[in-house]
């Protein structure tokens, strides 16, 4: 099933049925009905389809996929690169991604984004995937000025800027998502295109590693890490993240 939650109204939960959205009475982490409101795909107004007041933490995973790494002259990581980062820099669907006037240097990182279900904590990997609620699209904005800074590179800061995480448009739930294309597109020109096969460390893998130090909670969300092709975005870019059977996230550039 696919969820998408409306920003109309103070936020609710609308079902994909066909080519239109159906409004419901719930969430998908408990039980729903349909209300019988309906809303055409263009006319929706997109809300992260997370409930964004639960959300405790955002943990981006650096480095998991292997051409990625190399393309970076990184070696590969023994284990996960976890990163707990601020929930706040948090976007939806066909928001704006906004750059401070003091940041020169920003890429996209396309990524399949797990959002938590219920409470993990030293979880095994075989049962992990019964703690995720569902997938969606996300772009691992980053500022690379201030994350490779010869100085002081900063990584939390570089990535936990307001807008730069943007997710959606959907909640995807009930599918595999441990083999999907994954690419992004810069004004329709295709910078990255991989499988989430491609991972280093799996989902299960990254909950049971996560969730030995850092309870889970439901509603938090993991960045599961980007493949080869980063590429630099300007004011005007659109980007567009589309892993198949979850969606195609879209924002656009701005300078603040």
């Amino acid at each position: 099933m696919q969820f998408a939650r409306c920003a109309r109204n103070g936020g609710f939960w609308c079902i994909m049925d066909g080519d239109r959205l159906s409004a419901i009475d719930g969430a998908p982490a408990s039980d729903w009905k349909r209300t019988g409101e309906w809303f055409s795909l263009d006319e929706f107004e997109y809300a992260e389809p997370l409930e964004r007041s639960a959300v405790r933490q955002m943990i981006i995973v650096g480095w998991n996929y292997a051409e990625h790494t190399r393309e970076t002259g990184s070696n590969l990581p023994p284990m996960p690169m976890i990163y707990p980062l601020s929930s706040a820099a948090l976007n939806t669907h066909k928001g704006a991604v906004v750059v401070p006037g003091f940041i020169n240097h920003v890429e996209h990182e396309a990524e399949l984004v797990v959002v938590i279900g219920k409470e993990a904590k030293n979880v095994k990997a075989a049962d992990a995937l019964d703690y995720v609620l569902g997938v969606t699209c996300g772009n691992d904005v980053s500022a690379r000025d201030i994350q490779n800074n010869p100085g002081f590179p900063n990584l939390p800061r570089a990535k936990t800027v307001d807008t730069f995480k943007p997710v959606g448009p959907y909640l995807t739930t009930g599918i595999d998502f441990s083999d999907l294309p994954i690419s992004i597109t810069v004004n329709g020109e295709t910078r990255q295109r991989a499988r989430t096969s491609d991972m280093i460390f799996k989902t299960p893998e990254l909950i049971e590693f996560i969730s030995k130090t850092i309870t889970l909670y439901p509603w938090d969300v993991i960045f599961t890490g980007t493949p080869k092709g980063c590429t630099r975005v300007y004011p005007g870019d659109e980007m567009a993240v589309t892993i198949e059977g979850v969606g195609t996230l879209i924002n656009k550039v701005e300078v603040e």
